[in-house]
């Protein structure tokens, strides 16, 4: 990531990273203090708040929710802060699709993973409606990702 970002950029970029459609709210906690759009009580900042006076350690980590109805919660740690700066934000690294918009959660897409692997990839009747016809749980791939990151930031540089 480029230093000086936002909480509000660095939940673009997740979003990029995890394919989701970015329509749900999302907050972001460092130690008491939560980061959010529209802040909602005591402790709460927005999330324009820039990320690096909160995160000056390397391994510190933090938690990302996404879509509070489903709550897709994820604990991010910053591995390393690099000496050189960096243009913009890269995926080095990942495996297998992230879970749909809307699935129901981690135990509902735990439930849909289940079933999917027991009818052999094809996806049931009770799960198009949520899902689709065709979810590829194995697909990850690193190019596109990055390509859309590029497209995003340079966007928001211009």
């Amino acid at each position: 990531m480029p230093a000086g970002i936002s909480f509000e950029t660095l939940h673009d970029i997740v979003q990029i990273v995890m394919g989701s459609e970015n329509y749900h709210l999302f907050c972001f906690s460092v130690g008491d203090f939560g980061f959010m759009r529209d802040p909602m009580g005591y402790g709460d900042h927005d999330a324009d708040t820039v990320i690096d006076p909160r995160l000056k350690y390397s391994n510190a980590s933090f938690y990302y929710e996404y879509d509070f109805g489903d709550s897709w919660q994820h604990i991010l740690q910053v591995e390393k802060h690099l000496s050189h700066s960096v243009d913009l934000p890269v995926c080095l690294d990942g495996r297998n699709a992230c879970p749909p918009e809307d699935s129901g959660g981690p135990m509902l897409y735990a439930e849909f993973l289940h079933a999917r692997k027991k009818r052999k990839g094809r996806v049931s009747r009770k799960w198009e409606h949520r899902i689709g016809t065709y979810w590829d749980a194995n697909l990850f791939n690193k190019q596109m990702i990055n390509t859309e990151l590029k497209r995003y930031w340079q966007e928001q540089t211009t």
